[in-house]
């Protein structure tokens, strides 16, 4: 079986897809698996696209873990209205593509929002209330929330010696002073070794971590001593080789180092278009490959 793993696709389907064709894939192709390492959607242009696509793939061939945003929507539709928080990350425009409602009504999210979180007025908090209820009882934004929902989405998954999740794994959370100003990830955290029995509530806190500053406090050392690679998204790259190597130089390629590997390449606006960098890792039979078919090399990490 071969194996392409995309990351923080976040509704960007045609640059996402194009993407895998350079890498090779083909959905058709019964020797090809799909891994999606969270946050299918949100901020891009194309969400019934990408639902779409990864809908038609086989549910054999399509491995999907759970990123920050797919919990942004399961907890944004529980809600009487969405949050500030919900515009600002892109699950309002999400739910307003899957339902297809017209997008003069993101003008009015955007303006009634407002308006009501200075005036509190309680006329506009109900109508935004109302129209949010008609866009999260819709039948397709039902039928995504149903599937996210699903056993289908998991926490992480192991491939060999790499352990692939959104963005870090669970840790345990120390007895601290908070109020403390200059606390460190080690002031708070600790390895915990029994990660993968932890409980989904636990997990939540793990994908919104900071992959490379938790790698970089010695947070994952544990498991590197037994081999292990863990493969992240969530951030993107360009601060990993910022952060982790000399060489920075605002890059959105794969950061592949034996102990963790970045794929989240980051937008970019280009032509008043907003481009995602989707890199794509490629893994046959225990070789690493890159979206354009080359081999991947370790890089050299500073010392910390």
């Amino acid at each position: 079986m071969k194996y392409f793993v995309v990351s923080d696709v976040h509704s960007f389907y045609f640059d996402m897809v194009s993407s895998l064709l350079q890498a090779g894939y083909s959905k058709n192709n019964e020797s090809h698996t799909l891994i999606v390492n969270g946050d299918l959607f949100d901020r891009g242009p194309d969400a019934i696209k990408m639902y779409e696509f990864i809908r038609e793939i086989p549910k054999e061939r399509r491995i999907l873990i759970k990123g920050n945003h797919e919990q942004l929507i399961l907890e944004a539709v529980k809600k009487e209205r969405p949050s500030k928080h919900d515009i600002h990350n892109g699950t309002v425009d999400t739910m307003l593509q899957l339902s297809e409602t017209p997008k003069t009504k993101m003008e009015m999210f955007f303006e009634e929002y407002f308006l009501f979180a200075i005036e509190e007025d309680l006329d506009k908090v109900s109508a935004v209330n109302k129209l949010w209820r008609k866009i999260v009882n819709h039948k397709r934004v039902k039928e995504v929330v149903s599937w996210l929902e699903s056993d289908e989405w998991i926490e992480y998954y192991e491939l060999d010696n790499l352990i692939l999740t959104h963005a870090f794994i669970p840790l345990t959370v120390k007895d601290y002073d908070k109020t403390v100003e200059t606390l460190t990830y080690n002031d708070v955290y600790e390895y915990n070794p029994n990660w993968r029995e932890t409980s989904k509530e636990v997990w939540k806190d793990a994908r919104w971590g900071n992959p490379w500053a938790m790698y970089q406090a010695g947070l994952f050392s544990e498991e590197e001593k037994k081999g292990k690679t863990l493969v992240v998204g969530h951030w993107n790259t360009d601060d990993f080789y910022k952060h982790l190597n000399d060489n920075y130089s605002n890059r959105t390629d794969i950061y592949f180092s034996k102990g963790i590997i970045g794929l989240d390449g980051g937008v970019r606006k280009y032509q008043e278009r907003y481009i995602y960098f989707c890199n794509v890792l490629v893994i046959d039979n225990g070789v690493l490959y890159d979206t354009f078919g080359d081999k991947l090399e370790w890089v050299k990490q500073r010392d910390f």
